[in-house]
């Protein structure tokens, strides 16, 4: 009953009616684009709004909805919160607990390559709980090589055929822009950003 779906901003509504219009005194939102405006319209007067990375500073909309609501506002900058040595403390908890079968990985649901629409159809369903794959290739079967006598150095380089499309779900946000040029500096022509 008190959770709302982040796909969209239907949470609005929920918010808005489960408080009686008051609005939430603290919003921890990881949200962007409309969606966060949506996540602000949900504080109430006076509130505070965490922000997780960096929104759009210049966006109008956010600094008038702050000055309205007489609220304050505190960017959170993940990459900058942690030391090194807290950092390689917690991945090594992880990688401790993902081996105990105490951490799980994300609910998901994998589609072929030339199921791609129903992949969209189900991603706007309710019952969408977790993260939608696409699999754009069927998984090469594992080979067994015997070991060279000479080792050489070299780096991995992915590369993509220019013949191909490269589809980049929820690719309209940072990263999303960053891995569409990712991929064009290693040869891609063709993509879809959704």
């Amino acid at each position: 009953e008190n959770i709302g779906n982040s796909h969209d901003t239907t949470f609005e509504q929920m918010v808005y009616k489960g408080t009686n219009g008051r609005g939430i005194d603290l919003v921890l939102n990881f949200l962007t684009e409309e969606k966060l405006v949506a996540s602000l319209r949900c504080l109430a007067n006076g509130g505070r709004f965490l922000q997780v990375e960096n929104p759009d500073s210049t966006n109008t909309n956010l600094n008038l909805l702050l000055f309205e609501k007489q609220a304050s506002f505190h960017g959170i900058a993940l990459d900058e919160t942690f030391s090194q040595s807290i950092c390689c403390k917690i991945r090594k908890l992880l990688k401790a607990l993902i081996r105990e079968g105490a951490v799980k990985p994300l609910n998901r649901r994998t589609f072929k390559y030339d199921d791609v629409e129903q992949a969209f159809e189900f991603m706007t369903t309710r019952s969408n709980i977790g993260k939608v794959l696409v699999m754009m290739r069927e998984p090469e079967e594992q080979l067994v090589v015997a070991p060279s006598l000479q080792k050489l150095s070299d780096i991995a380089r992915y590369y993509c055929d220019p013949k191909r499309v490269y589809m980049i779900v929820g690719g309209l946000g940072g990263f999303g822009l960053e891995l569409a040029d990712w991929l064009v500096l290693r040869g891609a022509r063709k993509l879809v950003l959704t």
